[in-house]
């Protein structure tokens, strides 16, 4: 019986693991992140954060193959673009962004397609990602879209592991103008 109890008091005082510790901080993250539809006053902001990520993996950019984020009102007005902030007493910037557009589906119905979906480098590995994935599958499904897909650079495997554990399926793949693309579904 003392074992037992010398065994319980070590449980209790024992430090948490690190993975404990990276939930927590990912569950805290969570809550201190709101996701609103985008503002014209994130205009600069949203731009930063999507060209980010392709700079990082490209490693470079094309100004002319970007033109929808110099006016992101304008170019997504028929969609739904959201952008992802953080809201602690010390950190309010645009970390995460994502729309989905609406398109004929193969069949011939109505379905989703996410873009611009990108999450600020320093803000990464923290859950943020999925909170935009769930809030555009949230948006779809009100709109009453059924299946949602979208497309990635085939040589971009952190992001079509990430799409993978979030439910997307690999659909097709296609030669595109500079790389291979892989395209994702998930039906609702």
């Amino acid at each position: 019986m003392a074992h037992s109890t010398a065994a319980r008091r070590a449980r209790q005082t024992a430090k948490p693991s690190a993975d404990a510790l990276a939930e927590e901080y990912r569950s805290w993250l969570r809550q201190m992140m709101v996701i609103r539809r985008f503002e014209a006053a994130d205009q600069a902001a949203a731009r930063a954060v999507v060209l980010e990520g392709m700079f990082e993996h490209w490693g470079g950019l094309d100004p002319t193959l970007n033109l929808d984020l110099d006016d992101i009102a304008d170019s997504y007005a028929d969609a739904v673009f959201l952008v992802g902030h953080l809201d602690g007493p010390t950190d309010r910037r645009v970390v995460a962004t994502g729309a989905l557009r609406m398109r004929q589906g193969d069949g011939g119905g109505r379905e989703g397609e996410i873009v611009r979906m990108a999450v600020a480098s320093d803000a990464r590995r923290r859950g943020i990602g999925q909170q935009m994935l769930r809030a555009l599958t949230d948006e779809a499904r009100r709109l009453g879209v059924r299946r949602i897909v979208l497309e990635t650079t085939s040589d971009w495997h952190d992001i079509m592991t990430f799409y993978r554990r979030c439910g997307f399926t690999v659909t097709h793949e296609e030669q595109g103008r500079w790389s291979s693309n892989t395209w994702f579904a998930l039906d609702l």
